[in-house]
């Protein structure tokens, strides 16, 4: 289930990173973005651990090299490394 949930949450940040600004206001996308690097830095130890194992196994998923590195780049883009 975390991992289902992880993925959810990645495509959701993918498509407000590469939708373009006519779709999606980019104040918008900036808001969603740091509310979500501010639940993600509540995560302990562990918790940050396993999800940025997550991020490493699902980004191996994503034929665009650009959606691959951006998940990737997700832990260091949110300060939780």
């Amino acid at each position: 289930m975390k991992a289902r949930l992880t993925q959810c949450l990645v495509d959701q940040l993918i498509a407000l990173e590469f939708s373009d600004d006519t779709l999606i206001d980019s104040d918008f996308a900036i808001k969603i973005f740091e509310t979500t690097g501010a639940e993600l830095m509540q995560l302990n130890k562990n918790e940050l651990s396993e999800l940025r194992k997550l991020l490493n196994d699902l980004s191996k998923s994503y034929d665009n090299p650009d959606h691959r590195d951006f998940v990737i780049s997700l832990p260091k883009n949110f300060g939780l490394e």
